[in-house]
């Protein structure tokens, strides 16, 4: 099994796809060892989150941030849950495709009603309106 060390040491040697492909290792065979809401498998599946949005994916990124935000959050660690929240809360903004961001919308609302953060809900809500204004105004532009 890999360690967080090795994923690490690939991620810094700028061998993204393998630091990838190794964290998610670690993070199913933490999990299935340990549990999904285990610390270890929590740090696992940051460094999994960390990978995917080094490689751009910030989809994927995006929802294990969410996952890994909530279990924080729901074992009463406010102030981690808070902090991987604003990871996925800031990805989102990054996403340069309005219709990918607009389908990721309603699980960061979602995601801020239960860790709001620093203003994060309600921003969080103006921005998918955003979103959905940009979508709309594309749609009846065509």
């Amino acid at each position: 099994m890999p360690t967080l060390l090795t994923v690490r040491r690939y991620a810094d040697a700028g061998e993204l796809t393998l630091a990838a492909d190794l964290a998610a290792q670690l993070d199913d065979a933490l999990s299935s060892a340990h549990g999904p809401s285990h610390p270890r498998t929590l740090e696992a599946r940051t460094a999994r989150a960390d990978t995917r949005a080094a490689l751009g994916d910030l989809s994927a990124a995006i929802s294990l941030y969410r996952d890994v935000a909530e279990r924080h959050m729901y074992a009463g660690d406010h102030q981690t849950a808070s902090q991987i929240a604003d990871r996925a809360h800031i990805l989102w903004q990054q996403i340069t495709d309005p219709r990918t961001a607009a389908a990721i919308s309603p699980a960061i609302v979602r995601m801020r009603a239960q860790i709001p953060g620093q203003g994060g809900y309600v921003h969080a809500q103006q921005y998918a309106a955003h979103l959905e204004r940009v979508m709309h105004d594309a749609a009846v532009d065509h």
